[in-house]
């Protein structure tokens, strides 16, 4: 038998991702095709699927230099894809994006200087999808990641997923310095709680403004801390985080008066529990 060109191969590659949006077995056959092309073969094929509209075309290629990578065969080769697909000049924003996903799943077993590359690329482009790869990438790169970059990003956008990566990643000092800023723009009350706990020790005028934004979570940082509440406190901090909800939890603050040994507290809670449970109803416009 007449031993395949390239061409011949991604031509029969081609015809099976075709098929398999209604075949399960030329789905198989079209990973299995895909399994026989060269690294550099496989590299090719994956560039020029970017201007396909088979998504399981795009899918089997990647998957297959996903595990080309994982078995660290020809990183090599990986890095000169990357290199290659940074240099495209993609025409419209579905190629632009096809090409950041292929980016994204690769970046892993890209060189450092192609990783920076990379977030350079995505830092500069100043748009909140190309920002959130970037996140995402640099969060997981021991070797590049840069808190100051992060505490930028997150000042200029006001992003969850960087106020928490700032809070698992922070070093105490810096964190202790950065809680009040959080409170005021971060509106995810255990993110503030974990800077807060990772930071060691905040001022008092920082409790209070935890106190006033999130009451739940600091219930949950007095349980965590040792930090005794008084009764009278305690209920209205419960009453206060049925009202915050969802950006804090009333369970969460009752969780802390269990760990502060507040049981006589918990009991006057539990006859009040009517109450809360019609509250929370009406904040979601429903009737009891």
């Amino acid at each position: 038998m007449q031993k395949p060109t390239f061409d011949m191969k991604l031509d029969r590659i081609v015809e099976c991702a075709d098929a398999a949006k209604a075949d399960s077995l030329s789905r198989n056959l079209l990973h299995a095709y895909a399994a026989c092309l060269t690294v550099e073969e496989l590299c090719e094929a994956a560039v020029r699927s970017l201007a396909s509209p088979l998504h399981l075309l795009r899918h089997a290629f990647l998957n297959r230099l996903i595990r080309t990578g994982r078995e660290a065969g020809s990183p090599e080769h990986l890095d000169q894809l990357g290199r290659r697909l940074l240099r495209l000049l993609p025409s419209d924003a579905k190629s632009r994006g096809r090409i950041d996903v292929m980016l994204s799943e690769l970046y892993v077993f890209l060189s450092p200087p192609t990783r920076q590359m990379v977030l350079e690329q995505w830092k500069g482009r100043g748009k909140i999808g190309a920002g959130r790869r970037w996140l995402k990438a640099i969060s997981n790169d021991d070797l590049l990641f840069e808190i100051g970059e992060v505490l930028a990003y997150w000042r200029a956008t006001g992003s969850a997923p960087a106020a928490k990566l700032l809070a698992y990643r922070g070093e105490a000092a810096f964190l202790a310095g950065l809680v009040p800023d959080l409170v005021v723009g971060c509106d995810k009350g255990w993110i503030v709680g974990r800077a807060a706990l990772r930071a060691g020790k905040v001022s008092e005028d920082c409790w209070q403004m935890i106190r006033g934004k999130f009451p739940a979570t600091y219930a949950y940082l007095c349980a965590k801390t040792h930090r005794l509440i008084g009764e009278a406190e305690a209920l209205k901090l419960v009453r206060e985080a049925a009202v915050t909800w969802p950006a804090d939890d009333i369970g969460l603050a009752i969780w802390a008066l269990g760990q502060l040994g507040m049981w006589s507290t918990l009991e006057k809670i539990r006859a009040l529990l009517p109450e809360f449970q019609k509250d929370a109803l009406a904040r979601l416009g429903l009737s009891a």
